[in-house]
């Protein structure tokens, strides 16, 4: 198709780009508000982002490709339904892995690991982007926006892990330090999302300002 052949010549010279775009500039959970119960609710400690990026990177990479591949032409109210059995199948592969690296880590997370097989944005990525690109271009979306959730959760993890216990990953930073249970709460995590999405909306008017800045100098200069 001259569609995929165009955006296979687009990836070889703006993959880097593209990369950037599902990191910062579109991230899925600050911008796309997508996968925000994990990142709230589990999102804690630094260990348990880690092991959440993980599981959605070992399903969404694999998901995304398969979709790309095989389900462009199905119709959309199977379509669904096959990308969440075809997950389901990967979290057993990525509970053993895991597992293997990070010993008693997806058994900590309790349902919140087995709830990674629906995310959000595996299933938007899968459905709504892989199915109408190329299979290259649907690999470096997923690469991307796994890297913009693991991104988003180990920050924020990693904050409320300070403010909770004291310590970054099970390692103790500050000594007789007083315990705020109530930051690993839930709620807790929807402030510091808070946060974090203004600091990163920000980043990103920045960034268009700057841009239409230079676009207006260039204009003027023609002129």
């Amino acid at each position: 198709m001259p569609e995929m052949k165009k955006e296979r010549e687009q990836l070889g010279k703006h993959w880097k780009t593209l990369l950037l775009y599902g990191v910062l500039y579109n991230n899925p959970v600050l911008i796309g508000a997508l996968g925000m119960c994990p990142v709230i609710a589990a999102g804690y400690t630094l260990k348990n982002g880690v092991t959440l990026s993980l599981i959605l990177a070992v399903l969404m990479i694999p998901t995304c490709v398969v979709s790309s591949l095989l389900f462009r032409r199905v119709a959309r109210w199977i379509r669904i339904p096959l990308i969440v059995l075809l997950s389901s199948v990967l979290y057993a592969g990525a509970y053993w892995a895991v597992r293997y690296f990070l010993p008693g880590m997806p058994d900590a997370l309790g349902l919140y690991g087995p709830l990674m097989i629906v995310n959000s944005v595996i299933i938007s990525r899968a459905d709504d982007f892989s199915t109408k690109h190329c299979v290259s271009f649907a690999a470096v979306n997923a690469v991307a926006c796994s890297a913009g959730f693991a991104l988003v959760i180990c920050i924020a993890s990693a904050v409320r892990e300070i403010f909770a216990y004291g310590t970054i990953g099970g390692y103790v930073l500050l000594e007789s330090y007083h315990e705020i249970p109530a930051v690993a709460m839930p709620f807790f995590g929807f402030i510091v999302l808070g946060y974090l999405g203004a600091l990163f909306k920000g980043f990103r008017n920045k960034k268009q300002e700057r841009k239409h800045t230079k676009s207006s100098q260039e204009r003027g200069a023609e002129r």
